[in-house]
């Protein structure tokens, strides 16, 4: 996805409970979130069969516009993606 509603960019994290490496992630994108504002849609695996079945071996995957992270996400990974995003849409950094 692109943008939603609030002309942000969405990161879309899948993800389930106790997953340390999600938790990295969400570190990663709290940190960068006022130079890249996005908003954080976590999406649980596990509550869904065809979603389990599609990432439950390859999780964390994050999504950020149309680029798609798999495990093992390096935080260099998500900024690029983060910036990528924020160019492709028209949007500068935000100074922090």
């Amino acid at each position: 996805m692109t943008a939603n509603k609030t002309n942000r960019i969405e990161a879309i994290l899948y993800t389930k409970p106790g997953c340390c490496l999600c938790d990295d992630v969400k570190a990663v994108l709290y940190k960068w979130g006022k130079l890249f504002p996005h908003t954080l849609r976590e999406v649980d695996i596990g509550t869904d069969p065809a979603l389990d079945a599609q990432f439950a071996l390859i999780i964390p995957v994050l999504r950020i516009d149309n680029t798609q992270l798999n495990a093992p996400i390096l935080p260099d990974d998500i900024i690029r993606a983060l910036r990528t995003a924020h160019q492709k849409n028209g949007r500068t950094p935000t100074k922090i």
